[in-house]
């Protein structure tokens, strides 16, 4: 696969294959950018809407951050597929702001739900399908398309919304059984749409899979989630989300699972127990101080499970992570000032890697 804005694409690749089989080369996987400057900046529509569902504006702003931004390591130049209908499959009312689209609370009564076998295929999902087939089509050869991250909301965490959070958490034990129906159609609609956009990507050319982060994947990947999950028991996820996470995993040779908040952490082992399974995502949540060591415990919970974590991380951590984690299994993220900083951090990393853990992954 071409990939002309990856200067070191074919020694990228090689790790990232490695890192998916669960093996090493030298140091860790790692993602590692520095900015460009100056920074390629595209004027904005004035419109919130515009700029959510413009597909010449989002073919422009995708290639403006790629070619703001030195991508280091692994980290593989891509920019997300838009998020033109973030969450509007089933027909829900959306709130266009500058920075983000937000779904409106719609389904007030059980005895009024979407059809839920056909309604996924709305004006949201047509729109979004043509903006990434023109983003695929604009991308080609230079940097990877990644999958929406409107993939990446579960459907227990998409009712919830449609629903409102805590409406929800009382439907669970009010509407178990119209909340298990809602979310088994969802998770088989959920199949058909990772299909669709896996093979329009593929119809162009590319290999593998990518998303928000700068990641690629030589198979079929997903990145799965339960926000929900913080406020509720371990009965109850596992009544209403594991067999979500068990069909979906199924979907992918690869799963990754993004956990969100210290609330979520009390089902990580459960998650780590689900077939297909291969990395946990983590990232803090809003409120929590800053820096990725004041989570090594659970980190070292995910990888005595056999797993890997996927984490971000600042530049002066790099060598306490590679000195108590296992090497195999932790794929770190972090940004840089320049190229020469990046490019000593990733020598300091084989040196560290080599100091702590020898050849014994040779």
């Amino acid at each position: 696969m071409e990939m002309s804005w990856k200067e070191n694409w074919p020694e990228a690749e090689r790790r990232w294959r490695a890192y998916w089989q669960g093996g090493i080369v030298d140091r860790p996987a790692m993602l590692v950018t520095a900015p460009r400057e100056p920074p390629v900046v595209v004027e904005e529509p004035a419109n919130p809407k515009d700029k959510w569902t413009s597909i010449e504006y989002q073919v422009r702003w995708s290639e403006a951050v790629n070619l703001s931004h030195h991508y280091l390591a692994e980290a593989v130049p891509q920019v997300p597929g838009p998020q033109a209908a973030w969450c509007a499959y089933y027909g829900g009312p959306l709130t266009y702001l500058p920075d983000t689209i937000w779904m409106d609370t719609f389904l007030e009564d059980w005895s009024r739900a979407p059809d839920w076998k056909h309604d996924w295929d709305d004006w949201g999902w047509r729109h979004l399908t043509e903006m990434m087939r023109a983003l695929a089509a604009a991308r080609r050869g230079r940097f990877f398309v990644g999958f929406p991250p409107t993939m990446h909301t579960a459907p227990n965490d998409m009712l919830a919304q449609m629903r409102g959070v805590n409406r929800f958490l009382v439907d669970l034990v009010e509407y178990p059984d119209e909340v298990t129906a809602a979310l088994t159609a969802m998770r088989a609609n959920f199949g058909r749409m990772y299909d669709d956009l896996w093979d329009l990507i593929h119809s162009y050319g590319y290999e593998g899979y990518g998303n928000w982060w700068p990641i690629w994947c030589p198979d079929r990947l997903g990145v799965f989630q339960s926000d929900i999950s913080c406020m509720i028991s371990p009965d109850m996820f596992e009544r209403f989300i594991v067999p979500e996470l068990e069909d979906n995993f199924a979907l992918v040779e690869h799963a990754c699972y993004h956990l969100d908040g210290p609330g979520a952490i009390r089902h990580v082992e459960r998650v780590c127990d689900v077939p297909g399974i291969h990395t946990i995502q983590w990232v803090p949540g809003a409120g929590q101080a800053p820096g990725a060591l004041q989570w090594m415990d659970l980190f070292k919970r995910v990888q005595a499970k056999g797993k890997s974590v996927l984490l971000g991380c600042q530049p002066g951590e790099v060598e306490t992570l590679i000195r108590e984690l296992d090497p195999r299994k932790v794929l770190l993220g972090t940004g840089v000032g320049s190229v020469e900083e990046g490019e000593r951090l990733l020598g300091d990393a084989v040196r560290w890697t080599a100091a702590y853990w020898g050849g014994r992954f040779s």
